[in-house]
């Protein structure tokens, strides 16, 4: 076709009419498919679309459309342009009207036609769109309904539209017949709207083009309708008639019995399913009243049915719903069998919908009346002829209401609002569909129909028929192609073909009836459509949205899918899906169409009842909930299962058969029928199994079943051919257990033997495996074991693996996972997959542990080797071919037969005199106990040479509760922070084996000389969850000097109120002041129960988890001895300290006293250090506390305390007191001093010991320190219920922060943000969670360094933590050589939360505005190696926030999309929480206090907390469609929503907040950044700045001094200021450079270009200003933005005042645009509020056209 061609050589798009054969089917034919491409297909919104429409014989001028979009305002429904008509005889332009009214077009067009329509998308669709029962006249029509919307519209007073009016040829509207019509139907509709005047001027109008009067409407809109005439019949019907239904209340089954008592038959039968369990004795009474035999169906009776195996193969339990059957395909077909087993040959069976009545409408004189059915006449017509009958419906539709409530709203409101006069156009009841909105045909979608019955509102909204009843015509018969509730069945055999419908994600289709007829006839049956009808009698009730929904989305699905399979050739997915996917838009665009012109009728009516339901947010909801039903492995699935269904039902119809023929062949009686599948029938006799193939295999095939016997997990199968059929049995096992998931090193098992016999299996799935003394069995031998090929094999891997990882999925569900898998390339179910290959491969230690080993101490590279431990030596016969190998064992046996000839075995290790450079120590350790552990580590040490390296390897004890790995089957299940023994069972031995957590081996090598300088771990499968683990820990060590001080111990002084951070604070401890050196002893002494308060009380005590936390030290080597305050050892203490004894064991201070004297009397050495237990250490020094110790001995004194924290070195100083919180002590010295003086006051001590002492020390016999790289910080009482001091430890430890906020400070000084690293990094990953287990943390971090973009750092914030998952990410970031410098990590000693960490992030760590942060769950972790890549990508494009996507681990099916970002809070949000959620740093300053409600840290709907003002204030946010992050919801998260109902209320506030901020303006303030205080344009922008706030508005400056200052200064002082109104855009990437007023701080490190980002805003209003003020003012012009200036401040604002900057015109509809000038703010005040809501037009950026040479 030449316009086809054309299309293709200028790009545009060619659409066939598929409509009316019309002009307004033709543009309907065009709207239609904007609505698929753009809403459906692309997910775009249409809120903005305009459409333009242009005749092919018209034409535009150039710039048209450029002037149409410039007009085009916030709230613009249509813009008009003038027309120029070409005529045969002269070119005129037409009058541009300068106002619109509907009379204007009700009395004639006023110039506005198809080709000067400019209107808004969704305008035209709320006005109806064309009507396509309108010959011409077609502009006017629609243009007369879209005023009737109240239309905001703008007027170009130009003439660019030019028209073709010559009347050379034909054209769709200009003959004098169709104008004719077309009038007569435009006053049938609008005339009663009309005024006298109107209609004078109309018809006046009228007779330019045609003659036609107001008495010609009649007679132009005249239609015959015949009259229907029954049957006449005198037989009366001999056979019986079953009357079958299912009935929904008993309201329903009381009527239909009533009525079939009524009907005059012979012989009746009644068979009534109760799908209800409320008075079923009365229904029972009803029926037994009527003396006509009866069948009452019970729910009790069909829950027995369903457990019967052999009734139904398609049905079973999942079929109801809370009791009651959820379906009518279900409920029909359950209907069937009773309507088959209750009634015999003969018969005639009734399928009847229980709310029918035995009448019918018909039409008499023009009239719709209602009138008894004669059934009789209508069987005498139809039997012996036909096998079905299926009848039609009167009365009321049996439609979702959804599908004719566009059209039933329409006649209501010409009827109520529209004031509807006596014409109606009667040819409307030609078309068969009248009353339906999805109809094929359209013509009766805009053309009213005569009210009825006087129903109300409700009654349309509950699907009654006030105006469009259904009505019979002459009894006629019709291709039957739908099957309801009126069907005469004469052959009962079509009662076996049951009512199937496509599932859909659990969804059943409505339309089983249409499929059921499509399977009468495929199957060869008589079936015929009749207009007989009964009278549909619909319940009136209450409308319910959201129930609506539901239904028109089955009724969509079903309706696409009869279709789609009545199109299709062959039982093909692909061409189904194809087809399927056709219709399904088609119908899903009408839906839209529909929803629209509702929402306009609604509008019209003013009904704001319904308009919360009907509304374009729920309008993307419906269409978003629609289109999952499009996913292809969805359908694909469903499919498939239909088509099973189908095939597995025909064979079901001959189980008898195929149980005769087990039972003839094998001489045993069956007594258990188990199933049904594709391939057989399966039976048992109790002893065998036996499944029947419905077709013979062959003899090869069973060939492969030989060897079965071999595999534990397979039967020993037996098999007998017969001549059509294949028997396969096995021995019966009565004690199965059905199979749910796991046993995957057994399903590994199978897949291996099966390849050892060069067999696959390619049908797994659950249902085909169960479990028998705790062993897989596989169940369904059949075709289904192929002969191997690597690609079938690499599928069975696949399949297994999802059965294992997601074995919660409904049977549908895992079908559509299998399609989805085999249709994408990107299989993000099958993530992980490689831990189960890993368990196919059958590693051991030597596959995954020895390669690690052998690699390290090859790049160590040393000459001498002692591999002690060696075992079998396989490690050691590696090694020995590139150094010098020597090894040792218990074993010496083994060692000698194992060994190779160039490796040395040590007979004796206590004789050798050989030194080494390594020492290998492979998986001894977790086999000894703790003194051989010391043994083995000493030994290693004395023999390695200076420097040496230990190369240690541990059963990894982070993984050890892992029950089953790839060589373990149990594991340790006591607390990972437990030394334990356990019995390990391997798959060869079993034995004890000691647990003990990562820190004993840390403190055990530090105790023994040892540092780890790197840490190894191998890779390892948890079998049952498939995620990654390492079994193996291999820790490389070097050998250093650490001198013992032999006379000197440590004493830790604590009481049981520290027992939340005891553990924490101990090993902190010791492993700062013995980074050096090593003490004699580490004793922790502990204070009493208290009997008194406790000073600076901060906390409850609690003894008995402080005891059990000591405990955990002293099993892990962190201290030697715990002293508990003795009360009985009181009188001695006190007498030998201070001559006398006092009941109390504190001094009168309150501070603890007996515990500290017994701590002292208990050392043994002749020096301590003693200390608190919340003393926080630096220890940067090379000999640390021993240089400190050697001060102490040298200067012969008493005491010496630690340095506090200084910025430079100086000597020590004598003269000082007693630092009781962290000193040295010599307790000879001190214990000559005894006693000392003591008084007593009230039964206690009048000073604490130190106190006692100072009293008696010399100048001399005191020092302090004075250092930079050892010194103390003492955290007060006040902070030990905050997470500051576990950030200072962490700073103290790591020496990374700079601490000038701590110098010359003995007490904890600074903020959280002093004591944190800080980051510059483009990009940073933000990882956070709480008690995260290993496996799931090594998943993530294993995920992280497979990442092809590397260039990041990351931020890792843990929340208080469990000891398993905080102590292995501590272990990673401190050994392992990827993360060295990479990560900033914060461990809280006290769980604050998700988004409390989040503000601790983004405000204290990261410093870089532009930085981009990934927010990673430490539970989850990246989907792909190139997840980061595709990120940056999209940031490095000028995203400045990204969202998603995942693949959600708990609903693996579910694919998630974001609609639109802009007023996310009008679609509940959207998805906008999807993970990764990724943005620039500076759009967290946008947040607020958006993380808190009622001062607390919001703990549920975290996500849209943090993302919906980031979403709001991003310029350019984009949706990553591709999979990018595995998502697992937390159990916590999982249990935070279920629990709190308050989730969904505290969404809803938040999503209030942000509708609510979105909706106040931002006012940008302009001046000058210099003028003092005291100025009058300081104070005025003081004053300006509060009244703005005062007004509800946000302002908006350049962040620094002056006029900006002092405006933000003045919102803060308002009282209706609230944190986030003072916004600073500033030149600066440092975001400390801006006033001290700004709540949200936006660094552009722009300089002078950041002026154009401040005049992004509402308004502007400029006060005084110079060089920088101009600038802002003339690109605030640019951007369309309204200016205000002051006049009466000198600079720019009063030079620009009342002036135009330039000759362009920014606004049509604003004549006097300017820059307007004001004297005061309540000037300002008032031209903000009467203007801005006109000055709305966006700035679209700078768009250059180069003209064309000619």
């Amino acid at each position: 076709m030449r316009e086809q061609t054309l299309c293709l050589k200028y790009g545009l798009t060619f659409i066939k009419n598929q409509y009316g054969r019309n002009y307004a089917g033709n543009l309907n034919t065009a709207i239609d498919h904007i609505i698929r491409s753009r809403m459906i297909e692309n997910n775009e919104s249409i809120n903005h679309t305009f459409i333009a429409f242009l005749d092919d014989d018209d034409f535009w001028h150039s710039e048209y459309l450029a002037e149409c979009t410039k007009a085009i305002k916030k709230d613009t429904d249509f813009v008009v342009a003038g027309l120029i008509y070409h005529s045969d005889n002269q070119i005129q332009k037409l009058s541009i009207p300068n106002k619109l009214t509907i009379q204007d077009f009700l009395e004639k067009n006023p110039h506005i036609q198809g080709s000067n329509t400019f209107i808004r998308l969704t305008t035209l669709l709320k006005a109806g769109g064309f009507d396509e029962n309108m010959p011409s006249t077609t502009d006017r029509d629609v243009f007369t309904r879209v005023m009737m919307l109240n239309p905001k519209y703008e007027i170009i007073q130009q003439h660019l539209v030019n028209i073709d009016a010559k009347n050379s040829r034909v054209r769709l509207t200009n003959t004098q017949d169709s104008k004719k019509e077309s009038l007569a139907k435009f006053y049938a509709k609008y005339g009663g709207l009309m005024s006298e005047s109107n209609q004078k001027a109309f018809f006046q109008r009228a007779n330019l083009f045609t003659s036609i009067s107001e008495q010609d409407i009649t007679e132009v809109l005249e239609y015959q309708a015949k009259d229907y005439v029954p049957i006449q019949t005198h037989l009366k019907v001999s056979q019986r008639v079953v009357f079958a239904f299912v009935s929904i209340s008993p309201f329903f089954t009381k009527r239909m019995i009533a009525g079939i008592a009524r009907q005059n038959l012979k012989n009746k039968k009644i068979i009534c399913i109760a799908n209800y369990a409320d008075d079923i004795e009365e229904i029972k009474r009803c029926l037994f009243e009527t003396n006509i035999p009866y069948l009452l169906v019970t729910l009790v009776d069909i829950h027995a049915l369903l457990n019967k195996k052999n009734i139904f193969s398609c049905l079973d339990q999942s079929c109801l719903k809370n009791g009651y059957v959820q379906d009518i395909a279900t409920a029909r077909s359950i209907l069937h069998f009773y309507a088959k087993q209750e009634s015999e040959d003969g018969d005639i069976v009734w399928i009847l919908d229980d709310d029918m009545e035995f009448a019918q409408n018909v039409m008499i004189d023009g009239t719709i009346s209602k009138q008894p059915l004669d059934i009789e006449a209508v069987i005498q017509k139809y039997q012996n002829k036909y096998d079905v009958v299926v009848g039609s419906y009167s009365q009321d539709a049996p439609l979702p209401t959804l599908s004719s409530l566009r059209t039933a709203l329409l006649d209501y409101v010409y009827h109520h609002v529209l004031k509807k006069n006596q014409y109606y156009d009667k040819s409307i009841y030609h078309f068969r569909d009248y009353y339906y909105d999805l109809a094929d045909d359209h013509r009766h979608l805009e053309t009213p129909v005569q009210f009825i019955e006087n129903g109300a509102l409700a009654d349309i909204f509950s699907g009654k028929a006030t105006s469009r009843k259904l009505f019979s015509t002459q009894l006629a018969e019709f291709d039957a192609y739908s099957r309801g509730g009126n069907t005469l069945i004469f052959n009962r055999k079509v009662l076996d073909i049951p009512n199937l419908s496509l599932v859909l994600a659990g969804t059943v289709a409505r339309r089983s009836d249409y499929f059921w007829v499509q399977q009468v006839k495929k199957q060869g049956y008589r079936i015929i459509g009749s207009t007989f009808s009964t009278f549909h009698h619909r319940e009136g009730v209450l409308f319910d949205y959201q129930k609506e929904v539901d239904k028109q989305i089955k009724d969509l699905i079903g309706s696409s899918f009869t279709k789609a399979y009545a199109d299709i050739t062959s039982p093909s997915s692909r061409e189904f899906y194809g087809s399927f996917k056709r219709y399904y838009q088609q119908r899903l665009v009408r839906i839209v169409g529909n929803y629209f012109r509702i929402i306009g009728l609604l509008n019209i009516l003013n009904s704001d009842d319904y308009l919360v339901d009907f509304n374009e947010t729920n309008l993307a909801d419906f269409i978003r909930r629609s289109k999952q039903y499009l996913e292809p492995s969805l359908v694909y699935s469903a499919f498939k299962q239909l088509c099973s269904q189908i095939h597995i039902h025909q064979h079901s119809l001959k189980i008898s058969k195929y149980q005769a023929i087990v039972e003839n062949h094998f001489s045993t009686h069956i007594t258990h029928f188990l199933g049904w599948g594709e391939e057989g029938a399966v039976f048992s006799d109790g002893s065998n199994v036996y499944k029947i193939m419905y077709e013979r295999l062959q003899d090869e095939v069973l060939q492969r079943y030989v060897s079965f016997g071999e595999c534990s997990e397979l039967f020993a199968v037996k098999t007998k051919q017969l001549d059509e059929h294949t028997i396969i049995y096995y021995s019966y096992s009565e004690n199965y257990q059905p199979y749910l998931g796991g046993f995957s090193i057994q399903l590994a098992g199978l897949l291996n033997f099966l390849k050892s016999k060069r067999l696959v299996l390619t049908n797994i799935k659950k249902q085909n495996f169960i479990i028998v003394d705790k062993q897989l069995k596989f169940i369904d031998y059949g075709k289904n074991i192929e002969p191997y090929s690597l690609k079938k094999y690499q599928k069975s891997i696949e399949r297994a693996y999802q059965m294992l990882k997601y074995p919660d999925l409904s049977t549908g569900e895992y079908k559509q996972m299998i399609s989805q898998s085999y249709l994408e390339e990107d299989k993000a179910f099958l993530f992980g997959i490689e831990h189960f290959r890993k368990s196919l491969a059958k590693r051991y230690k030597e596959q995954t542990h020895d390669p690690i080993v052998i690699d390290l101490i090859k790049q160590i590279n040393p000459i001498s080797v002692l591999d002690y431990g060696a075992g079998k030596c396989k490690i050691a016969n590696v090694l020995a071919q590139y150094m010098s190998v020597s090894v040792f064992d218990i074993n010496r046996e083994q060692l000698k037969a194992r060994a190779h000839e160039n490796v040395t075995v040590v007979e004796d290790i206590e004789k050798t005199q050989d030194s080494f450079d390594l020492v290998n120590c492979n998986l001894v350790l977790c086999c000894t106990n703790n003194q051989k552990v010391e043994y083995i580590l000493g030994k290693a040490y004395n023999l390695l040479d200076d420097d040496g390296h230990l190369i240690l390897s541990i059963c990894n004890p982070f993984f050890d509760d892992i029950e089953q790995t790839e060589t373990r089957l149990s594991g340790n299940y006591s607390d990972y922070s437990l030394c334990k023994t356990y019995q390990k069972k391997t798959r060869f031995i079993c034995r004890e084996e000691y647990h003990r957590p990562f820190a004993f081996y840390q403190r055990m090598l530090q105790k023994k000389g040892f540092e780890i300088i790197e840490i190894r771990e191998d890779d390892g499968v948890n079998v049952k969850s498939l995620n990654p683990i390492s079994e193996h820990l291999i820790m490389v060590c070097r050998k250093v000097e650490k001198p013992i001080l032999h006379d000197c111990s440590l004493l830790i002084k604590t009481n049981p109120m520290e027992y939340q951070t005891i553990y924490k604070n101990i090993t902190h401890i010791v492993q700062q002041l013995e980074k050096n050196c090593l003490f004699a002893e580490r004793i922790v002494v502990v204070d009493g129960d208290a009997q008194q308060d406790r000073l600076r009380r901060y906390s409850s005590d609690n003894r008995e988890i402080l005891l059990d936390e000591l405990n955990r030290l002293l099993a892990n080597g962190y201290i030697d001895r715990i002293v508990i305050t003795n009360k009985e050892q009181r009188d001695g203490i006190y007498r030998k300290y201070f001559g006398g004894t006092v009941n109390s064991a504190y001094a009168a201070n309150g501070q603890a006293l007996l515990s500290s004297l017994q701590g002292l009397n208990a050392v043994k050495t002749r020096y301590v250090f003693q200390n608190d237990s919340d003393i926080l250490y630096h220890n940067s020094s090379v000999r640390g506390v021993q240089s400190a110790l050697n001060v102490l001995k040298a200067q012969q004194a008493l005491t010496l305390s630690l340095s506090i924290c200084h910025s430079n070195e100086q000597l020590f100083s004598f003269g000082h007191r007693v630092e009781v919180r962290s000193s040295f002590i010599d307790l000879q010295q001190f214990n000559q001093l005894l006693p000392l003086s003591n008084p007593t006051e009230q039964d206690s001590f009048s000073l604490p010991w130190h106190r006692a002492l100072d009293n008696r020390l010399n100048p001399m016999d005191s020092i302090r320190l004075h250092q930079t790289d050892l010194f103390f910080v003492h955290p007060e009482n006040a902070l030990k219920n905050t997470n500051l001091i576990s950030m200072a430890r962490n700073a103290v430890e790591q020496n990374k922060v700079n601490l000038s906020h701590q110098v010359n400070k003995v007490n904890l000084s600074g903020a959280i943000s002093d004591w944190l690293e800080k980051t510059h990094h483009q990009m940073v990953l933000f990882i956070r969670g709480k008690n995260t287990p290993p496996e799931k943390l090594k998943r993530l971090f294993d995920s992280i360094k497979k990442q092809k973009h590397q260039y990041f750092q990351i931020i890792y914030i843990d929340d208080a933590s469990n000891e398993a998952s905080s102590a292995y990410a501590k272990m990673l970031f401190e050994y392992d050589v990827y993360f060295k410098n990479k990560v900033i990590s914060v461990f809280n000693d006290f769980s604050v939360d998700s988004l409390a960490n989040f503000e601790i992030m983004y405000q204290h760590i990261v410093k870089n505005p532009n930085t981009i942060i990934v927010n990673i769950d430490n539970d989850d972790c990246l989907l792909k190696d190139e997840a980061l890549s595709i990120i940056q990508a999209q940031f490095d494009k000028g995203a400045d926030v990204t969202i998603g996507n995942c693949f959600r681990v708990d609903k693996p099916l579910k694919h998630y999309r974001v609609e639109a970002f802009k007023e996310s809070w009008e679609r509940d949000g959207d998805n906008i929480w999807l993970h990764p959620k990724c943005f620039r740093k500076y759009l967290c300053n946008y947040i607020q206090n958006n993380l808190m409600f009622d001062d607390r840290y919001i703990d549920v709907a975290t996500d849209y907390a943090m993302m919906l003002p980031i979403i709001q204030a991003a310029k350019q946010p984009v949706f990553i469609q591709e999979p990018i992050y595995y998502f697992e919801p937390s159990k916590e998260n999982r249990n935070k929503a279920n629990q709190y109902q308050s989730a969904a209320e505290m969404k809803q506030i938040l999503l209030e907040r942000a509708k609510r901020d979105s909706q106040r303006k931002v006012i940008a303030i302009i001046g000058d950044s210099n003028v003092s205080e005291q100025s009058n344009a300081y104070q005025l922008a003081y004053e300006l700045g509060k009244v703005l706030v005062d007004n509800g508005f946000r302002i908006q400056t350049g962040g620094l001094g002056g006029v900006m200052e002092a405006a933000m200064k003045g919102a803060k002082s308002s009282c209706c200021y609230q944190r986030g109104d003072t916004i600073a855009i500033i030149p600066s990437s440092d975001e400390t450079e801006v006033n001290d007023y700004a709540d949200i701080v936006i660094p552009t490190g722009l300089d002078i270009l950041r002026n154009g980002k401040v005049v992004e805003a509402d308004v502007v209003i400029a006060l005084g200003g110079g060089a920088g003020t101009l600038s802002e003012i003339a690109l605030a012009w640019q951007q369309f933005k309204l200016i205000i200036a002051f006049r009466n401040i000198e600079g720019w604002s009063q030079k620009l005042a009342d002036q135009k900057i330039d000759a362009r015109k920014r606004y049509r509809d604003i004549e006097d645009d300017r820059v307007y000038s004001v004297d005061n703010i309540e000037q300002a005040i008032m031209l903000i509020k009467q203007l801005s809501n006109r000055y709305t037009r966006v700035h679209h950026g700078i768009k250059f056209k180069k003209k064309l040479a000619n």
